[in-house]
């Protein structure tokens, strides 16, 4: 099995994390199937940011997968609205 050249400086298991962390970012391709509708929006929108549509895609997914869940976000407010005189007594 061949190694990362840079795994001596991580560590076998830390690898991911160290190239995360020197902005070396691991990558993967999804095809994607769009509709020639679709297809045509992503570029206009594209075109008129100044980017190119896979890179407006990219950055669709990166949002999507990094924003919290909704269902999640209502719950956190939820707890945190019931719990703000608790919050607010232990933080004294």
């Amino acid at each position: 099995m061949r190694t990362h050249p840079l795994a001596p400086l991580f560590g076998r298991r830390g690898l991911s994390r160290g190239l995360q962390k020197c902005g070396i970012l691991p990558t993967m391709q999804l095809p994607v199937e769009l509709t020639d509708t679709q297809l045509e929006t992503l570029r206009e929108r594209a075109k008129s940011l100044g980017i190119s549509p896979e890179q407006l895609a990219s950055a669709a997914v990166a949002d999507l997968v990094e924003r919290p869940a909704d269902d999640f976000q209502r719950a956190a407010s939820a707890v945190l609205s019931k719990n703000a005189e608790l919050y607010r007594r232990l933080a004294r």
